[in-house]
């Protein structure tokens, strides 16, 4: 996790001076119970199916409401919203609706998801690509995104690329060497190994194996459940 390097000094201790048990089942349980009656994660992108169910999601929890673009401003800047709720003069019903561009690839920072979440509690985005190095501003952004709505428990529903597991991919020249710890958790994403070779840190790698370990356990039905009553 974080901080690990000045961690790894008592790792060391305590394997001298105490007895290991290991209670490692392999399995993420975060990852168990995503049956959701209605997918909220819908992909490949091209797939008439997934992008039909995305739609028919947005009509069904919009459905009455008034919706039309909006502007919320955070530090004096504006946040332009696709589409939104509007339950009154300047009152945000809790939908808002996205394209990944809109909400990654323009100048994003956490302060303005953190406000975003304080006046939406589901998010409809739309079009998530497969992300390289190319792209890593932005599969940063979308990080630290996910990483909002989850902790405030608001609902995400997307079209997206890919499964959550291959959204980030690597190039053939980015390698780098990965220890035991870090090949069993991506063992237990079922991730490959190269596809977060673009994120080159133990920081950043962490961050991407909770990303997509978040991505999957907002599909659930419990966390689904938990989020309606944001």
């Amino acid at each position: 996790g974080l901080q690990r390097p000045s961690f790894l000094p008592c790792i060391d201790l305590i394997h001298d001076f105490c007895d290991i048990h290991s209670l490692n089942s392999g399995k993420d349980y975060r990852l168990l119970n995503t049956d959701s009656e209605d997918s909220v994660y819908n992909y490949p992108l091209d797939d008439s199916k997934s992008v039909q169910n995305f739609e028919n999601l947005w009509n069904k929890l919009t459905k009455n409401k008034l919706v039309e673009p909006a502007v919320i401003t955070v530090l004096g800047r504006d946040i332009h919203i696709q589409n939104a709720t509007i339950t009154g003069k300047d009152g945000y019903g809790g939908i808002a609706r996205f394209t990944f561009e809109q909400i990654c690839k323009e100048a994003r920072g956490a302060s303005d998801y953190i406000e975003l979440a304080k006046n939406f509690h589901t998010f409809f985005i739309t079009d998530i690509p497969k992300m390289t190095i190319r792209n890593k501003t932005e599969a940063k952004r979308f990080i630290i995104f996910i990483d909002v709505l989850y902790d405030t428990k608001s609902t995400l529903v997307c079209t997206a690329a890919d499964h959550p597991s291959h959204l980030f991919q690597s190039t053939p020249d980015e390698q780098i060497e990965f220890d035991r710890q870090d090949m069993e958790t991506l063992d237990s994403l079922n991730i490959n190994h190269n596809d977060v070779s673009m994120f080159t840190g133990e920081e950043e790698i962490f961050q991407f194996n909770r990303c997509v370990s978040r991505l999957i356990e907002m599909q659930s039905i419990e966390y689904l459940q938990n989020s309606s009553n944001h």
